[in-house]
Protein backbone atom coordinates (compact mmCIF):
# COMPACT_ATOMS: atom_id res chain seq x y z
CA UNK A 1 0.00 0.00 0.00
CA UNK A 2 1.09 3.58 -0.42
CA UNK A 3 0.37 7.24 0.99
CA UNK A 4 0.17 10.21 -1.79
CA UNK A 5 -0.61 13.98 -1.20
CA UNK A 6 -1.79 15.68 -4.27
CA UNK A 7 -4.00 18.79 -5.48
CA UNK A 8 -6.39 18.89 -8.16
CA UNK A 9 -6.95 23.10 -9.46
CA UNK A 10 -10.89 22.88 -9.79
CA UNK A 11 -13.51 23.39 -6.94
CA UNK A 12 -14.60 20.83 -4.22
CA UNK A 13 -18.06 21.14 -5.57
CA UNK A 14 -16.59 20.08 -8.78
CA UNK A 15 -14.71 16.69 -7.28
CA UNK A 16 -16.99 16.07 -4.59
CA UNK A 17 -18.68 12.37 -7.08
CA UNK A 18 -15.10 11.68 -7.52
CA UNK A 19 -13.92 12.58 -3.84
CA UNK A 20 -16.09 9.96 -2.49
CA UNK A 21 -15.07 6.97 -4.55
CA UNK A 22 -11.64 8.12 -3.79
CA UNK A 23 -12.15 8.02 -0.15
CA UNK A 24 -13.69 4.37 -0.39
CA UNK A 25 -9.81 3.34 -1.78
CA UNK A 26 -8.02 4.81 1.42
CA UNK A 27 -7.15 3.53 5.08
CA UNK A 28 -7.23 7.99 5.66
CA UNK A 29 -8.59 10.35 3.58
CA UNK A 30 -8.70 14.42 3.63
CA UNK A 31 -9.30 17.15 1.45
CA UNK A 32 -9.20 20.66 1.81
CA UNK A 33 -10.54 23.54 -0.63
CA UNK A 34 -7.99 26.60 -0.92
CA UNK A 35 -10.44 30.29 -1.56
CA UNK A 36 -8.68 33.20 -2.55
CA UNK A 37 -9.26 33.69 1.55
CA UNK A 38 -5.32 32.36 1.66
CA UNK A 39 -3.78 34.60 -1.08
CA UNK A 40 -4.77 32.06 -4.31
CA UNK A 41 -6.03 33.02 -7.39
CA UNK A 42 -8.29 29.90 -8.15
CA UNK A 43 -10.07 27.04 -6.29
CA UNK A 44 -8.00 23.90 -6.16
CA UNK A 45 -8.45 21.34 -3.40
CA UNK A 46 -5.12 19.36 -1.96
CA UNK A 47 -5.96 15.51 -1.19
CA UNK A 48 -4.17 13.09 1.19
CA UNK A 49 -4.53 9.55 0.91
CA UNK A 50 -3.23 7.00 3.25
CA UNK A 51 -2.44 3.47 2.28
CA UNK A 52 -4.47 3.23 -1.20
CA UNK A 53 -5.45 -0.07 -2.06
CA UNK A 54 -4.58 0.55 -5.53
CA UNK A 55 -3.21 4.02 -6.93
CA UNK A 56 -4.20 2.78 -10.26
CA UNK A 57 -7.68 3.65 -9.17
CA UNK A 58 -7.36 7.41 -8.45
CA UNK A 59 -6.11 7.53 -12.21
CA UNK A 60 -9.09 6.40 -14.12
CA UNK A 61 -8.35 7.75 -17.50
CA UNK A 62 -12.20 8.43 -18.09
CA UNK A 63 -12.83 10.45 -14.91
CA UNK A 64 -9.93 12.93 -15.88
CA UNK A 65 -11.34 12.99 -19.47
CA UNK A 66 -14.60 14.01 -18.15
CA UNK A 67 -13.94 16.35 -15.65
CA UNK A 68 -11.16 17.91 -18.33
CA UNK A 69 -8.19 17.33 -16.65
CA UNK A 70 -4.95 17.02 -17.79
CA UNK A 71 -1.29 17.97 -17.27
CA UNK A 72 0.86 19.26 -14.23
CA UNK A 73 -1.02 22.38 -14.27
CA UNK A 74 -4.35 21.18 -13.48
CA UNK A 75 -3.40 18.05 -11.05
CA UNK A 76 -0.30 16.75 -9.50
CA UNK A 77 0.26 14.11 -7.10
CA UNK A 78 3.62 12.61 -5.36
CA UNK A 79 4.32 10.14 -2.46
CA UNK A 80 2.93 11.27 0.76
CA UNK A 81 5.96 12.26 3.20
CA UNK A 82 5.88 11.65 6.70
CA UNK A 83 7.11 13.74 9.05
CA UNK A 84 6.38 17.44 6.85
CA UNK A 85 3.32 19.45 8.41
CA UNK A 86 0.90 18.10 5.74
CA UNK A 87 -2.19 19.00 7.23
CA UNK A 88 -1.02 21.97 8.63
CA UNK A 89 -0.27 23.04 5.05
CA UNK A 90 -3.53 22.13 3.97
CA UNK A 91 -5.88 24.29 6.57
CA UNK A 92 -3.64 27.11 6.08
CA UNK A 93 -4.90 27.81 9.43
CA UNK A 94 -8.18 29.14 8.11
CA UNK A 95 -9.55 26.12 6.67
CA UNK A 96 -11.39 23.37 7.85
CA UNK A 97 -11.71 19.39 6.13
CA UNK A 98 -14.31 18.99 3.11
CA UNK A 99 -13.61 15.36 3.84
CA UNK A 100 -12.13 13.42 6.84
CA UNK A 101 -11.82 9.77 6.84
CA UNK A 102 -10.47 8.39 9.92
CA UNK A 103 -8.02 11.35 11.07
CA UNK A 104 -8.49 12.49 14.82
CA UNK A 105 -10.27 15.57 15.25
CA UNK A 106 -7.99 16.70 17.92
CA UNK A 107 -5.53 15.76 15.34
CA UNK A 108 -7.27 18.38 12.84
CA UNK A 109 -7.30 21.14 14.90
CA UNK A 110 -4.18 21.14 16.28
CA UNK A 111 -3.07 21.27 12.62
CA UNK A 112 -4.96 23.83 12.16
CA UNK A 113 -3.40 25.76 14.82
CA UNK A 114 0.12 25.58 13.25
CA UNK A 115 -0.97 26.45 9.66
CA UNK A 116 -0.72 29.62 7.85
CA UNK A 117 -2.16 32.24 5.51
CA UNK A 118 0.51 32.93 2.97
CA UNK A 119 1.61 36.49 3.28
CA UNK A 120 0.35 38.91 0.20
CA UNK A 121 3.07 40.63 -2.08
CA UNK A 122 3.14 43.70 -0.12
CA UNK A 123 3.39 42.37 3.24
CA UNK A 124 6.39 40.15 2.07
CA UNK A 125 8.23 43.14 0.54
CA UNK A 126 8.32 45.06 4.14
CA UNK A 127 8.77 42.11 6.19
CA UNK A 128 12.20 42.14 3.34
CA UNK A 129 15.84 42.91 5.27
CA UNK A 130 17.05 46.07 3.68
CA UNK A 131 19.85 45.73 1.75
CA UNK A 132 22.53 48.02 2.49
CA UNK A 133 23.36 50.27 -1.17
CA UNK A 134 26.40 52.04 -2.16
CA UNK A 135 24.64 55.17 -1.33
CA UNK A 136 23.92 53.99 2.75
CA UNK A 137 27.76 54.04 3.05
CA UNK A 138 28.16 57.53 1.71
CA UNK A 139 25.60 59.28 4.04
CA UNK A 140 26.43 57.07 6.98
CA UNK A 141 30.18 58.41 6.42
CA UNK A 142 28.66 62.27 5.49
CA UNK A 143 26.82 62.11 8.75
CA UNK A 144 29.76 61.01 11.10
CA UNK A 145 32.21 63.38 9.09
CA UNK A 146 33.73 66.56 10.79
CA UNK A 147 32.35 69.40 7.99
CA UNK A 148 33.19 73.52 8.94
CA UNK A 149 32.95 76.41 6.53
CA UNK A 150 36.14 78.05 5.29
CA UNK A 151 36.33 81.43 3.02
CA UNK A 152 37.47 80.49 -0.30
CA UNK A 153 37.34 82.55 -3.23
CA UNK A 154 34.87 81.45 -6.23
CA UNK A 155 36.41 81.61 -10.01
CA UNK A 156 34.82 85.19 -9.95
CA UNK A 157 37.18 85.98 -7.08
CA UNK A 158 34.37 86.45 -4.49
CA UNK A 159 34.94 85.47 -1.24
CA UNK A 160 32.61 83.15 -0.08
CA UNK A 161 31.76 80.67 2.61
CA UNK A 162 32.28 76.99 1.62
CA UNK A 163 31.76 73.52 3.49
CA UNK A 164 35.37 71.44 3.86
CA UNK A 165 35.77 67.91 4.90
CA UNK A 166 39.06 66.72 6.51
CA UNK A 167 40.44 63.93 4.53
CA UNK A 168 41.88 62.11 7.14
CA UNK A 169 38.63 62.19 9.03
CA UNK A 170 36.16 60.88 6.22
CA UNK A 171 39.01 57.99 5.28
CA UNK A 172 38.60 56.84 8.81
CA UNK A 173 35.09 56.95 9.10
CA UNK A 174 34.67 55.10 5.55
CA UNK A 175 37.34 52.30 6.72
CA UNK A 176 35.00 51.88 9.98
CA UNK A 177 32.07 51.97 8.01
CA UNK A 178 33.10 49.64 5.36
CA UNK A 179 34.64 47.10 8.35
CA UNK A 180 31.34 47.64 10.20
CA UNK A 181 29.13 46.20 7.29
CA UNK A 182 31.49 43.92 5.88
CA UNK A 183 32.07 45.12 2.64
CA UNK A 184 34.84 44.38 0.65
CA UNK A 185 36.76 47.23 -1.49
CA UNK A 186 39.02 47.61 -3.70
CA UNK A 187 41.30 51.10 -5.17
CA UNK A 188 38.42 51.49 -7.44
CA UNK A 189 36.24 50.99 -4.70
CA UNK A 190 37.41 53.14 -2.45
CA UNK A 191 37.98 56.34 -4.92
CA UNK A 192 34.79 56.03 -6.08
CA UNK A 193 33.47 56.21 -2.22
CA UNK A 194 36.13 58.87 -1.99
CA UNK A 195 34.73 60.91 -4.60
CA UNK A 196 31.28 61.05 -4.07
CA UNK A 197 31.72 61.72 -0.58
CA UNK A 198 34.35 64.66 -0.97
CA UNK A 199 32.69 66.39 -4.16
CA UNK A 200 30.73 68.12 -1.45
CA UNK A 201 34.28 69.87 -0.38
CA UNK A 202 34.87 73.31 -2.34
CA UNK A 203 38.74 72.34 -3.01
CA UNK A 204 38.17 68.55 -3.65
CA UNK A 205 35.11 69.31 -5.64
CA UNK A 206 37.14 71.61 -8.05
CA UNK A 207 40.00 69.15 -8.22
CA UNK A 208 37.72 66.46 -9.45
CA UNK A 209 36.05 68.97 -11.94
CA UNK A 210 39.61 70.11 -13.25
CA UNK A 211 41.05 66.19 -13.80
CA UNK A 212 37.80 65.42 -15.17
CA UNK A 213 38.20 68.83 -17.46
CA UNK A 214 41.48 67.83 -18.80
CA UNK A 215 40.38 64.55 -19.80
CA UNK A 216 37.80 65.45 -21.89
CA UNK A 217 39.22 68.62 -22.79
CA UNK A 218 42.96 67.85 -22.60
CA UNK A 219 43.92 70.77 -24.93
CA UNK A 220 41.96 73.56 -23.27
Amino acid sequence: MESIFGRINRPYEELKELFASWQQEADQFLVYEHTPDDGCKNLHCHILALNITSRKKLYDRQIWKALNLSGSANFGFDKYKPGLNTVAYMSKGIFDPKINKSFDLDFIIEQKKIGYIKDDKKNKESKKVKKETYWDVIEAVRSKANVHNVLRKDEFGHVISVPSYSFDNVYTLLMAELEIKKIRSSEFDLNRWLTTILRQDFCAGRNIREKLKKNYFPDV
